[in-house]
């Protein structure tokens, strides 16, 4: 009977133990109940369409549209002579001028390969490479009513300063190109042996001239 009494006294103390034994634990290993799940999310970083970056264009074309092609080497630019639909018109370069309808022209997309026709805004003459040169030993770039084939046809060539050069189709070794360099109105745009990495009297920068931007063959 003795030791029932003092087993019963114990009980007490030994609970008490044990109460706070569990308090200590749990103030050594927080409830998760004080920090839930859903305030690990608090720290990230949520992805806004702000974020993203403008896509740049790899060069100054921007697609089909009206352009004034302008020589990097010399500014001058690509002028249609005397606005003359051709056939045969001569194409020349000229101080440039955004107004003039001789200087812009619509390049258009002819598929998929960076292939572009260049069509004179004002008149529809197509700029094209000849197949023989003229009196004076050039292959002088024209323009007219021609077939739509290699000669007319040119493909984009990305430089890294964002100009671009053209390339003809029917013959890729020759490129558009200001002849010696010359900033002298008049002076002739010719089919002459593609040099990409001399000169830039072969690299163009195309400066949009508005309207209609979506247009395609």
């Amino acid at each position: 009977m003795f030791i029932l009494k003092l087993a019963l006294l114990a009980l007490p103390l030994a609970t008490g133990v044990l109460s706070h034994g569990r308090i200590s634990t749990s103030n050594r290993y927080p409830s998760t109940d004080r920090y839930p799940a859903a305030r690990s999310s608090h720290h990230r970083k949520s992805k806004s369409h702000h974020s993203r970056k403008y896509k740049k264009p790899s060069n100054s074309y921007f697609g089909p549209g009206q352009y004034l092609i302008e020589n990097v080497a010399t500014g001058t630019a690509l002028d249609l002579y005397l606005g003359n639909p051709g056939p045969d018109t001569t194409i020349n370069a000229y101080a440039p001028t955004i107004t003039n309808e001789h200087q812009i022209w619509h390049i258009v997309a002819a598929d998929a390969n960076k292939q572009v026709l260049i069509i004179n805004s004002a008149t529809g003459a197509i700029a094209s490479c000849p197949t023989e040169a003229n009196e004076n030993g050039l292959l002088q770039l024209t323009g007219g009513e021609v077939a739509i084939d290699g000669n007319a046809l040119f493909t984009l060539i990305s430089n890294s300063d964002k100009s671009v050069q053209f390339q003809n189709v029917a013959d890729p070794d020759l490129c558009l190109d200001v002849q010696d360099s010359s900033v002298n109105d008049g002076t002739p745009i010719i089919c002459y042996p593609c040099h990409p990495d001399v000169g830039e009297n072969q690299n163009w920068n195309l400066v949009p001239a508005g309207s209609d931007s979506s247009e395609e063959l």
